[in-house]
């Protein structure tokens, strides 16, 4: 029976049925029967402990239940319902069979079970790529209070889920969307400057408002102070363009710089929709690319989705000649372009810089590059071998080089971003944010 096991207590007991049966050799004759009234009781007793577990009708039951989709690099809930139906109490232990790309052979539930008690179980995933994922059976180890024989029950539990740019990211910050200022926990508080020129309509003085805003003429006809109020300029068209290239391809925390870059574009064009902009993407590798026009609509968000939902780092550098002339093809109107890339070196930035200012000259552009938070931590270590040290100042000098690219591109008047990659959305966010305060959009 592939479903009937024997468990590690009736291994131990047989063997102290044997040590007794080795014994008797130096025991009077009577011991050697107690000796085997002892292992037909133990053999009655381990019959009846299978009886108990096989001659039920009615079984376990375990029943999984989860989304069908899955965020990327985000805490995803599974929540597990399992039913006694035996009539005894049980030791459980559960196994699922969870999705190859998580790589867990290990992965075990252990709990008990009182007769006819239903149970609820969660468990939570951090996906690290995108793709379809393929859950297994779930399978239950059964043994009552003897544990000497185990039953197995496989529950049919096969399902595939989809991983998605994080959706919980998106909903996570969609208060920074309403509220006219970034100051949750962890966000940078931004500072308006002055106000926005679209005119919405005229209140009441009240202290903290800008006094260049009082309109004299509502004034004298109400005899009490009255301000114009303005709300920020809507329809401006903002992009994300990702550079598939082979940079982005670099692993942090087991995700990639363009998965990071993906869920900070899916968090970015939430919020710019619900701002009443409009969101739309480029992407380009070294042969490829994807381009969704800028646009509002709630169908904008989900035609973004299955875009980047597909997107792969190809295997050489996007051709920042190409970049430019599909921004001169596609993007006619002065837009603000979010451009995530990975610079690595003084002399990758020379060969790009003069296309970047002449795309800077049309657009408002923003750069965003990663600094490595793994090598930054490197350097803060302590060293003490004569080896270690040089390879810290080497590290120091990288960390040194990503300063100078992105001293040099502000410099020549690009906006420019240099963060690790899990600080990648909040700054994104606070840097779209600011931009539209200042009325620079």
């Amino acid at each position: 029976m592939s479903n009937f096991f024997l468990r590690p207590r009736f291994f131990f007991a047989l063997g102290g049925q044997v040590a007794l049966f080795c014994s008797c050799y130096f025991l009077p004759d009577w011991c050697f029967f107690i000796s085997q009234l002892c292992l037909f009781g133990f053999l009655f007793v381990t019959l009846g402990d299978a009886l108990f577990l096989y001659t039920r009708q009615k079984g376990v039951t375990a029943t999984r239940n989860c989304s069908p989709i899955f965020s990327l690099g985000s805490e995803n809930n599974i929540h597990l319902h399992i039913q006694n139906q035996m009539g005894i109490f049980l030791n459980c232990n559960l196994l699922d069979e969870l999705p190859a790309q998580f790589q867990k052979r290990d992965f075990e539930l252990c709990f008990e079970l009182l007769p006819h008690e239903e149970k609820n179980l969660h468990y939570k995933l951090v996906p690290k790529t995108r793709g379809e994922y393929t859950f297994g059976n779930i399978h239950l180890y059964c043994h009552s209070r003897l544990g000497l024989v185990e039953k197995r029950v496989t529950c049919q539990a096969e399902r595939k889920v989809h991983v998605y740019p994080s959706i919980i990211e998106m909903k996570k910050h969609q208060l920074i969307a309403i509220q006219r200022l970034a100051t949750q926990t962890g966000l940078r508080k931004i500072r308006r400057i002055g106000h926005s020129y679209d005119f919405d309509h005229i209140k009441e003085y009240a202290r903290g408002d800008d006094p260049r805003s009082i309109n004299w003429k509502a004034t004298s006809k109400l005899n009490r102070l009255m301000v114009n109020h303005y709300e920020d300029q809507k329809s401006q068209q903002i992009y994300s363009i990702l550079d598939l290239g082979r940079n982005m391809s670099s692993p942090f925390n087991e995700m990639s710089l363009l998965d990071y870059c993906i869920n900070a574009t899916l968090v970015l064009s939430r919020i710019i929709l619900q701002k009443d902009d409009k969101a739309g993407l480029l992407a380009i590798g070294d042969k490829t690319n994807q381009f969704i026009q800028a646009e509002r609509g709630n169908q904008q968000l989900s035609k973004m989705m299955s875009v980047l939902y597909n997107l792969k780092e190809t295997e050489g550098d996007a051709n920042p000649d190409r970049l430019y002339q599909l921004i001169r093809s596609h993007i006619r109107i002065r837009s603000l372009l979010m451009y995530y890339t990975n610079v690595e070196s003084l002399s990758q930035l020379e060969r790009i810089l003069p296309l970047l200012e002449r795309i800077k000259s049309r657009h408002l552009l923003v750069v965003v590059m990663f600094e490595n938070a793994e090598i930054a931590a490197y350097t803060r270590e302590s060293k003490q071998s004569i080896p270690d040290i040089y390879t810290q100042t080497i590290a120091r000098k990288y960390l040194f080089e990503k300063q100078q690219i992105a001293h040099r591109l502000r410099r020549s008047g690009i906006y420019t971003i240099l963060t690790p990659p899990n600080e990648l959305t909040i700054n994104s966010i606070n840097q779209y944010l600011e931009l539209k305060a200042r009325g620079l959009i």
